[in-house]
């Protein structure tokens, strides 16, 4: 499960007008700004060598903003455009607001228990195994169903993915639906390799450094999809 981040700031939704016309286009971009930075200045800097002017249609305080806006891209993927700008009609921008204020409200009311959870994950555990409370064989049910569920959606995209790869056949994409990026492989660098051939440079220039204490969970007993 993927650790979400305390970054707080505020979400915004970046709209184009025409100079000459008037006309406000169906590009949107939803992005966000830190903290440290607010909307204004992120506008300033799409704006230049934007020949139509960038305002602000609406922009929404999170705590946890890089969360948001990655639930946001997902949830609106199927308008999505190029970078961070989507193509959406006025009665979508609204669902976008709408989804937006459900999940800055799911944030604010876990935010203190997601605290505390961090928090707990570096205490070391100084006892055994215990029993389950009622409410929280309750809650791993509901959490093992969840999971269960997760699992079927994501068979299902899979299969999705594949009929429209293989429907795409050897073309380069299909207009409206798919496209085909090629990315050049980056260089990295082998360490286990290079310990292999050259033990003792490694071991000369080994940096070594104390790790704070992390934990984490895993959910026991899950049902698998396979066998369900």
């Amino acid at each position: 499960m993927a650790k979400i981040t305390f970054t707080p700031g505020s979400i915004y939704l970046l709209r184009e007008k025409d100079y000459l016309t008037g006309e406000i286009s169906r590009y949107v971009k939803i992005g966000l700004v830190r903290d440290d930075k607010d909307t204004e200045t992120r506008i300033l800097e799409h704006q230049t060598g934007n020949p139509r002017e960038i305002f602000d249609h609406q922009s929404l305080r999170a705590p946890f903003v890089e969360h948001l806006e990655t639930q946001l891209h997902y949830r609106f993927s199927d308008k999505w455009i190029t970078g961070e700008w989507f193509d959406l009609n006025e009665e979508e921008i609204e669902n976008v607001i709408t989804e937006a204020r459900i999940i800055i409200s799911e944030q604010e009311a876990i935010t203190e228990t997601l605290e505390r959870s961090y928090e707990l994950a570096k205490v070391i555990a100084t006892k055994g195994e215990r029993e389950p409370t009622n409410e929280e064989t309750s809650i791993w049910n509901r959490l093992i169903e969840k999971k269960l569920e997760i699992d079927t959606l994501k068979v299902k995209q899979e299969l999705i993915i594949d009929r429209i790869k293989k429907a795409m056949g050897n073309a380069g994409g299909i207009k409206g639906i798919v496209k085909v990026l090629l990315k050049k492989g980056g260089l990295y660098f082998n360490e286990v390799s290079f310990k292999e051939k050259h033990p003792d440079l490694y071991e000369k220039y080994l940096t070594k450094k104390s790790e704070s204490i992390s934990g984490s969970f895993t959910l026991k007993n899950k049902i698998s999809l396979k066998n369900d």
